[in-house]
C-alpha cells in the first residue's frame, strides 16, 4: 500500500509540474527554417517525442533583428503552437543579442546600462509571447545570455550580474510563476571551487541554472570536466540540471563548426541517469538523427 501511495503521489506531482522532471531539447530558430513545410515540422516534432524528449527549449524568440518582422514572428508562433498541440512543453527563450560576448566586456556603468537594456527587451518580449501563446502554456522563460567563467571572475562584476538576474527574475515572475532559466559554461578560467561559488551566488537570485557539460566543444579533457561537474554536487539549490552536447566541434576556435555525435552515443546519453539536478537538456535539435535538413 505504501508503494502504491508513493507511486500515485509521484504521478500526481508529474501531472501538476511537468517541467520538474523533464528531458528537453534545445531549438535555435533560424529564418531559413521557414523553408520547412508544416508537414515536415510535424515530422520533426514527432521524432523529438519518439526520442524521449518532452520539452522544447526555444533558445530565443528574437535574435538581433531576426524574427522582429510580424511575418517572421507569426511563422515562429505557428510552429511553436503546433509543437504544443503535439504534446511538447515549451520553455521560451527571449531576446538574444548577437554582440553579447563583446558587450559583456564593458565595466562599471556601461555594463550596468547594457544589462538593464537586456532586461527591458526580455520583459517586453515575454509580454508579447505570453499574450500570443497563453500564460499557462509557457512552462519557463529562458534568458539567452550564456554565462562563462572568464568574464565574471571579478567580484564587482559578479555583483552586477547577480543584481541583473534578480531584476530579471522579479520582472518575469510578475508575469507568471514560471521558472526563469539561464545557462552557463566553464572553460578552465576559474577553479572548480570558484565556479561553484559563482553559480551558488547566481542561484540565490532565484534563477534556475543550466550548466553545459562541455563534452562537444572539447575545450577541456574528460578528467578536467569531471572536476568541475563534481564540484557542483550536490546540485540541489544550485544547478537545475546539465546541458549535454550532441555534437563534436570541428577544427580550431573561431567560426563554430560541428558534426553530430554518432547516433549510438546519443542514445546512450538519452537513457543515462541524471547526474546533477532533476532536469536535463540536450543541445540541440539540429543534431538529432534523421534531421539532416535542419543543419
Amino acid at each position: 500500500m505504501r508503494q502504491l501511495i508513493k507511486g500515485m503521489t509521484l504521478l500526481l506531482m508529474w501531472m501538476v509540474l511537468p517541467a520538474q522532471a523533464s528531458q528537453g531539447i534545445f531549438y535555435q530558430p533560424q529564418l531559413r527554417d521557414a523553408a520547412l513545410s508544416e508537414a515536415r515540422w510535424d515530422q520533426i516534432v514527432a521524432k523529438v517525442k519518439q526520442h524521449g524528449f518532452d520539452t522544447l527549449v526555444v533558445q530565443w524568440t528574437r535574435y538581433g533583428d531576426a524574427f522582429e518582422q510580424p511575418e517572421q514572428s507569426d511563422w515562429l508562433a505557428a510552429r511553436l503552437q503546433r509543437a504544443q498541440a503535439a504534446g511538447l512543453t515549451l520553455i521560451l527563450g527571449l531576446y538574444s543579442d548577437p554582440e553579447f560576448f563583446q558587450r559583456q566586456d564593458q565595466s562599471g556603468g556601461l555594463l550596468t546600462g547594457y544589462l538593464e537594456q537586456q532586461e527591458s527587451r526580455n520583459l517586453a518580449l515575454a509580454k508579447v509571447w505570453q499574450e500570443r501563446l497563453g500564460k499557462d502554456r509557457i512552462a519557463g522563460w529562458y534568458l539567452p545570455a550564456e554565462l562563462d567563467d572568464l568574464n565574471w571572475r571579478d567580484p564587482q562584476r559578479q555583483q552586477l550580474l547577480a543584481q541583473h538576474l534578480a531584476r530579471s527574475v522579479k520582472g518575469l515572475r510578475e508575469l507568471s510563476t514560471a521558472p526563469v532559466y539561464i545557462s552557463s559554461f566553464f572553460t578552465g578560467k576559474m577553479s572548480p571551487q570558484a565556479y561553484r561559488e559563482l553559480l551558488t551566488r547566481l542561484a540565490d537570485q532565484g534563477v534556475d541554472l543550466m550548466v553545459q557539460d562541455g563534452s562537444g566543444t572539447g575545450v577541456l579533457s574528460p578528467a578536467e570536466r569531471g572536476l568541475y561537474l563534481s564540484a557542483l554536487e550536490p546540485c540541489e539549490g544550485r544547478v537545475a540540471g546539465l546541458v549535454h552536447e550532441l555534437f563534436v566541434q570541428q577544427g580550431e576556435s573561431g567560426t563554430f563548426q560541428a558534426e553530430p555525435l554518432p547516433e549510438q552515443q546519443q542514445r546512450a546519453l538519452w537513457g543515462a541517469p541524471t547526474r546533477c539536478g532533476s532536469q536535463r537538456w540536450f543541445f540541440s535539435l539540429r543534431y538529432l538523427p534523421g534531421l539532416d535538413d535542419m543543419r
